[in-house]
Formats: C-alpha cells, sequence, structure tokens
C-alpha cells in the first residue's frame, strides 16, 4: 500500500535540485582584461547565470562540472581581447552540464543572450560611432532585429512533474501484476480442484479486468 506513495515521492525528491533556477557557473579567465572583466560581470548580472567562482585551470573548470559544484564553466583565452582589438573574432568557450536539457537551456540561453548584446555594444563603439552615427540610432543600425527573451522558471517544470505520474502508472501495473499472480496462486492453494485444471488466458482475462478498474481509476487520480 505504501509504494504507490513511497516510491515516487522518492523520486521526485531525487530531481528536486534539478528544476531550472539561477545556474551555477565557474570561470577561468586566462585574458584577464577590462574586455573580458566587463562581460564576465554582465554573464553574471543575467537571469540564467550566477558566477560562483574563478578557476586557476581548463582542468579545474571541467572538474568543477564534472563534479556537479557548478553547472557551468566559461573560459576566456589569453587572446580573448587582443584578437577583438585587431577586427577578429575572439573565442569565448563555454562548458555546460547538459543531461539535464532545462539546466542547459536556462544557462546558455543567458550567456547567448549577454554575448549578442555585448557584439552590439562594440559594433556601435567601433563602426557607428565613428561614422557620426551616436545614441540609439548607433544601436538600432547595428542591431536592426530586436528581440526580447524572457527565460520563464517554474519549479514544477522539473524533471519531476512529468517522471512522477509515469511512475505512479507503472506502479500501479507492477501492483496489479503482482495481485493478478498471488490471487491466482492463493486460489490453487485453497481449491483443489482449481489446482488440477490447466489454466487457458481466458482465466487470468476476467481477473485482469478486476484490476484494470483500479489502474484507470488511479491513472485518472495522478493525472
Amino acid at each position: 500500500l505504501g509504494v504507490p506513495i513511497i516510491y515516487p515521492g522518492l523520486i521526485s525528491l531525487t530531481y528536486s535540485n534539478q528544476s531550472v533556477v539561477e545556474r551555477t557557473a565557474v570561470v577561468f579567465d586566462q585574458d584577464n582584461s577590462a574586455l573580458s572583466r566587463d562581460l564576465m560581470l554582465s554573464i553574471d548580472a543575467t537571469q540564467g547565470v550566477d558566477i560562483i567562482r574563478r578557476v586557476n585551470s581548463m582542468e579545474d573548470g571541467v572538474e568543477a562540472v564534472m563534479s556537479r559544484e557548478a553547472d557551468v564553466f566559461i573560459f576566456f583565452p589569453e587572446d580573448f581581447s587582443s584578437r577583438i582589438k585587431h577586427f577578429e573574432q575572439g573565442e569565448l568557450k563555454v562548458y555546460i552540464y547538459a543531461t539535464n536539457m532545462m539546466i542547459y537551456a536556462a544557462a546558455l540561453g543567458g550567456i547567448s543572450q549577454t554575448v549578442l548584446d555585448k557584439n552590439v555594444q562594440i559594433a556601435v563603439e567601433r563602426l557607428a560611432n565613428p561614422s557620426g552615427i551616436t545614441g540609439e540610432r548607433a544601436v538600432d543600425t547595428m542591431d536592426p532585429i530586436q528581440y526580447d527573451r524572457h527565460m520563464l522558471y517554474s519549479p514544477t517544470l522539473a524533471y519531476a512533474s512529468y517522471i512522477s505520474p509515469l511512475l505512479f502508472v507503472i506502479v500501479f501495473h507492477q501492483m496489479g501484476l503482482l495481485v493478478l499472480g498471488f490471487g491466482i496462486g492463493y486460489r490453487r492453494e485453497q481449491d483443489e480442484a482449481f489446482r488440477a485444471r490447466k489454466l487457458y488466458y481466458i482465466d487470468y482475462f476476467w481477473r485482469y479486468l478486476y484490476y484494470l478498474l483500479f489502474i484507470i481509476l488511479g491513472t485518472f487520480l495522478v493525472y
């Protein structure tokens, strides 16, 4: 009787820390420039990412993600700002714990939006302003298509919210099959004539229909 309550409850607790909230990140800033620090602060200020500390090597950053200390590892290579200053692409490497796709979507969404905004800011300073285009017009010129991304979080959207109902249904079926098996076994022990009979599928079918009624009621209750 306790299995349908205890089993899904334990699974729910297992996945409770997987719900989408602000995800933790560590940073290895090998560039250590004004641009990298500015982008780091911008990422930390975004809705989906919280930078908890800096690490001293690539190995430490990857280990922080693999050990689940953090969900994200952000790496600024030593030539990050110098490449941008020479009108080349700077590389920003991001490692995300992607087993939970909701963690992946929240963290990557926040970082991507921050990088896009920083690209527009750099383009305004490098291209628009020297051409005499300033203010909002400069931003509109460099970023002509504007969109707003809002990540909506709810604890009920964690994995447990759709795993638990499925577990309830599985447990109901497991219990029903056990009851069916024990019921047949008990009948065979108590009834000598029944024990001597050869059982066919039809002998199980009506008993199956009886417990199926409770499967349907239980499934309806869960959903």
